[in-house]
């Protein structure tokens, strides 16, 4: 299978940080040559989620990569409302790093304003000082592609584009860009599959108010049996559920009575979840 084309890097690339870090995440190890600077811009809302959330992540991604590019956050915030703040910390970070023969601008987290500004003042730079013009990006999430503006649209210029799905971004890296971390390994195929289709299906039933108040007072009874070193009572448990418990191979998943009875009470629609997502994976290139 042949390699996916990939855009041409920069030395220096700028990388508007708004509250969803997910966009830079893939798009900066793509668009950064291997020596070369990531530098991040953020305003006050944003500057949590540049200098905590996105740019450890970034460091991880390129040393997979086995980049040597380096990620920076910019000293100063920005202001996304007004032009003369985002023109002074652009034109101010390019100059930090004046060595840079090739830069960029990824725009896609930014606020309207500061895309439109932040465009003006990198153009503007690198026209004062005789650099190449930048190369300027956007990642649709619609389509994931990746583009790259023209250089000159005026004239007939068309930007170019590259598709982006065989990037991959773990659920420990989704995590840590929204202040989250995983507490145990995540299950990578469903628990007692069965009973949570069983417990899906009494909700689409005819009589779904019954069903479902006589399982969701079953499984609270449960609860307080467990959590009290009582054994599990099956009395009021719909039929269809008690079956399919009856047929379950295996209750290996569970460390105690009390963590199946939280399964009951909710985390059984997990299990249906996890299943429904891989069911969907080819369909929806969810790259699981």
């Amino acid at each position: 299978m042949d390699e996916p084309e990939l855009p041409d890097t920069v030395d220096h690339l700028l990388m508007l940080v708004g509250g969803n870090p997910l966009p830079d995440a893939v798009s900066g190890p793509l668009l950064v040559a291997d020596d070369g600077r990531i530098t991040l811009l953020y305003t006050e809302e944003t500057e949590k989620h540049a200098k905590h959330y996105l740019k450890p992540v970034l460091q991880t991604r390129l040393k997979a990569r086995r980049s040597r590019a380096v990620v920076t956050a910019h000293t100063a915030l920005m202001d996304d409302s007004r032009q003369s703040s985002i023109w002074k910390e652009v034109q101010s970070a390019l100059a930090a790093y004046p060595q840079a023969a090739t830069c960029g601008l990824h725009y896609t987290a930014g606020t309207k304003a500061m895309s439109v500004h932040a465009h003006r003042a990198i153009e503007n730079w690198a026209e004062e000082k005789g650099k190449l013009k930048p190369l300027c990006s956007y990642l649709s999430a619609r389509n994931l592609t990746l583009y790259i503006d023209a250089d000159d649209p005026s004239g007939g210029g068309k930007e170019k584009s590259f598709k982006i799905g065989t990037e991959k971004i773990t659920l420990e890296e989704m995590l840590q860009m929204h202040r989250g971390r995983l507490t145990h390994e995540p299950a990578n195929s469903p628990v007692l599959l069965e009973v949570a289709k069983k417990i899906v299906n009494i909700n689409a039933t005819k009589n779904f108010g019954k069903n479902v108040g006589k399982f969701v007072a079953w499984a609270k009874e449960c609860k307080y049996q467990a959590e009290n070193g009582q054994v599990f009572s099956m009395s009021g448990c719909p039929q269809e559920i008690a079956g399919a418990l009856a047929g379950a191979s295996s209750f290996s998943d569970f460390a105690s009575p009390v963590d199946f009875a939280h399964w009951l009470n909710g985390l059984w629609l997990e299990s249906y979840t996890l299943w429904a997502l891989q069911e969907s994976n080819s369909q929806a290139r969810l790259g699981m």
